[in-house]
Parts: C-alpha cells; structure tokens; sequence
C-alpha cells in the first residue's frame, strides 16, 4: 500500500502540472505511465496475498486506492472485478504512453507485458498468458547455469525482465 500511495500522491501531485512545452509530454506521460505501472503491480502483489480467488471477478479482494487517502480513511474490500479494472487501465495506459521498450530497472513496455502475462496465467486465461510469455522467452532467454548463480549477485542480466535498482548503503 505504500507504493500504491506514493504512486497516487505523484499522479496526484502530476495532474497540477501544466506543461509549457509540447516537446515535454511525452516525457510527462512516460512518468505517469511509469507511476501507474507501479501501483498496477502493486495491486496485483496485494491480490496475490489477500484475494479469495483470482479467477472470480465477485470474490473480495483487496482496498481499491486510485486516490490519495486522508489519514482517517477507513475503506472497504473491493472486489477482484474491480481491482482488476484499475489495474487493466493502468495497463492500457502504460502501453499507450511508455518511451522505454527494454530495461531490466526501469518501466518497460517488456515489464507490461510480463505483468500481463503473470496475471492471464493466476486469472486462468492460458493462451494469452502463453502468447506474451513466448514472446518475452525470445527476447529473454532462460539462463545458462553459469549465468543463473551470478544473477543473485547482480553480475547478470540474464532472463531478467524487470527488477528493483538496489544500491549499496543508498
């Protein structure tokens, strides 16, 4: 939820910008693209804990937020349905609105579809799950078993499609 909320006080705080220049709005929608990447993610992680189940769109989920709430907010559940609306227009949005195809730390327009195909494959839509992850394997094969050890130390890259930047001591 602390991701989702520091998603939304930027989308929040990035509608009261007014852009000068037009040159900048691509850049301008690539940053809120990226912001609601963050929160669709982050509302899939809470479902995968806390959903009922998946497949259903009318089972109970979890607290939809796509706003900032006060500090005495006391919200409901939602439903899967619901929360899975707001994540897909998040998708869409990033889709539409991403510079970046390729990055293992920054939103990607991979990273989408990795997310997309994740969650066909928990909501039981297979074939899409395996149209997207096909075509992620082609662009990021399985690694080798050398490349596999050295993952965990960041010395590879390897079949990474997205990951958190971590810096020592930062």
């Amino acid at each position: 939820y602390r991701a989702i909320n520091q998603a939304n006080r930027l989308l929040e705080a990035g509608a009261l910008i007014e852009l000068e220049d037009s040159d900048d709005e691509d850049t301008y929608n690539d940053i809120i693209a990226q912001a609601r990447m963050i929160r669709a993610f982050s509302h899939f992680q809470l479902l995968n804990y806390f959903s009922t189940d998946l497949t259903d769109d009318s089972a109970l989920g979890v607290i939809l937020l796509d706003f900032v709430p006060g500090q005495d907010a006391q919200l409901l559940r939602s439903t899967n349905g619901e929360v899975f609306d707001l994540i897909e227009s998040d998708i869409d949005y990033a889709r539409a609105n991403l510079q970046t195809d390729r990055s293992t730390t920054f939103i990607s327009q991979d990273m989408v579809d990795a997310l997309e195909a994740r969650i066909s494959a928990y909501r039981g839509d297979y074939s899409r799950a395996l149209t997207l992850a096909e075509d992620l394997l082609d662009k990021y094969p399985l690694a080798t078993r050398d490349e596999y050890f050295d993952i965990f130390s960041d010395d590879s890259d390897a079949e990474i499609i997205w990951k958190l930047e971590r810096t020592f001591n930062g």
